[in-house]
């Protein structure tokens, strides 16, 4: 038996760590991921009859990052997928892939409150404050969040 916990996905991060169980006396789960992000070392520890495991991902890429986690007995191999998907803030809140009116309008729907932010808009939508030129997300999308969204779209700004 191999299981492949839930992931926290959408993510911004560019690190997670997953993690399951398998059974005692299976051989440890091997995990790929698609280049360039890298499986670090497959830890275990060992319970009542079951192991838990887990494994850092490291160098996720914006999109979806497909992951394998595989294990092996003497009679059968068992494998589990996932997929963390990991958005940069851009700005494109609607998800229509560019940046226009519609964008900086959700952000200021979420400014004065008749909507409340999923966690994808906060990853698209939370670029305020720019440090040397890149979104530093501060986990709210406010009225500086709207206003640089703006300066985007007319081009006064680019991230």
């Amino acid at each position: 038996m191999l299981t492949l916990n839930a992931t926290s996905s959408p993510t911004g991060s560019s690190t997670q760590t997953i993690s399951g169980t398998v059974e005692l006396g299976t051989t440890i789960p091997t995990v790929k991921v698609a280049p360039p992000a890298t499986a670090g070392k497959v830890i275990t520890i060992s319970g009542s009859g079951i192991a838990t495991w887990s494994c850092v991902i490291s160098g996720l890429v914006p999109g979806a990052n497909n992951i394998t986690v595989t294990m092996l007995d003497i009679f059968y191999t068992t494998t589990k997928t996932g997929v963390i998907t990991r958005i940069l803030p851009d700005g494109n809140i609607v998800e229509d892939g560019v940046v226009d009116i519609s964008d900086a309008l959700k952000a200021m729907r979420f400014v004065v409150g008749p909507e409340q932010p999923t966690v994808t808009d906060m990853l698209h939508g939370d670029v305020a404050p720019l440090v040397d030129g890149k979104p530093t997300q501060n986990n709210a999308i406010d009225i500086a969040d709207a206003l640089l969204i703006l300066r985007k779209i007319v081009g006064l700004v680019t991230f």
